[in-house]
């Protein structure tokens, strides 16, 4: 739920403290991942450490971000009603957009031009008070929501051939926590991924764990490995770069240019959310 969405301005307040909290958490995890990377290659020089103390941080995040989430709800419903009772007027909503767009997308749209029974364009945004395991799935070729099914889907939990979301599940996907066959994020799990941390068959990022290659400031491989800090049975030698030379997407992800592609890619997503919502907004 966006601030811009509360009704009250004491609900809104609420939402953007919330937001700082969540981002303080966020560069919380970012900074232990560091910290359990030192620990494991400067202290305890033991992979297997390493890779489970990750794994048990990530699963502690995941648990907070949901249980906070949930909190969250909660109080955001308490403050609406407690408003409510008390007679409060209603905050007036900013609807202009800026240069022509609009990131306010409505609850709720389907468009009449289907093929293979899915709309082209299907948007569902339910209710922020509503659980949401109770909200519409977003299910079209192009599908935004909180739940968001399609061939590019994008929204807090999207899955299709091109995903986009807090959690992106896909052929591609791009994501906070993105799950796929190639995946970019914060942490991935792809075949081949490109994050802060990175696992799969080639991995490059912060943290590289892969099956046979990974490159980064910390690589951990099975096979190869390149980096500051590696282990793996081929550390920066020849077959380690023979290995990198051989890889079309170590090649890519490799290139001086793709660090900006990646927030370029953010961009052009939300321009392109902003002009569907846009174009939605003056149909209407």
């Amino acid at each position: 739920m966006s601030a811009e969405e509360a009704i009250y301005e004491r609900e809104r307040e609420a939402i953007l403290s919330k937001g700082r909290q969540m981002a303080f958490l966020v560069g919380l995890f970012v900074l232990l991942q560091f910290v359990l990377i030192l620990l494991g290659v400067k202290v305890f020089h033991n992979v297997r450490v390493l890779v489970w103390s990750m794994f048990g941080l990530i699963a502690v995040y995941v648990a907070v971000v949901v249980w906070a989430g949930r909190r969250s709800r909660v109080e955001f419903q308490r403050i609406r009603e407690e408003e409510a009772a008390l007679g409060t007027a209603r905050r007036v909503r900013s609807t202009s957009g800026w240069g022509g767009l609009s990131f306010q997308a409505p609850r709720s749209y389907r468009s009449r031009w289907t093929f293979l029974g899915w709309p082209l364009i299907h948007i569902a945004r339910g209710e922020p008070t509503v659980e949401p395991g109770q909200r519409e799935i977003a299910r079209g070729w192009i599908a935004i929501g909180e739940r968001a099914v399609g061939l590019i889907a994008c929204g807090g939990a999207a899955y299709g051939g091109i995903a986009f979301g807090g959690l992106a599940v896909g052929v591609f996907s791009f994501g906070g926590l993105s799950l796929g066959i190639a995946g970019l994020g914060g942490a991935v799990l792809a075949g081949w991924s490109y994050g802060g941390a990175a696992i799969g068959w080639i991995s490059f990022g912060g943290l590289a764990i892969a099956g046979k290659l990974a490159s980064g400031a910390f690589a951990i491989s099975h096979y190869a490995a390149l980096g500051a800090y590696a282990l793996a049975p081929h550390v920066n030698d020849v077959e380690a770069q023979a290995t990198a030379a051989d890889s079309a997407w170590l090649h890519l992800v490799g290139q001086p240019w793709f660090p900006l592609a990646v927030p370029l890619m953010i961009v052009m997503v939300f321009l392109g959310m902003g002009l569907i919502n846009a174009n939605l907004r003056r149909s209407r």
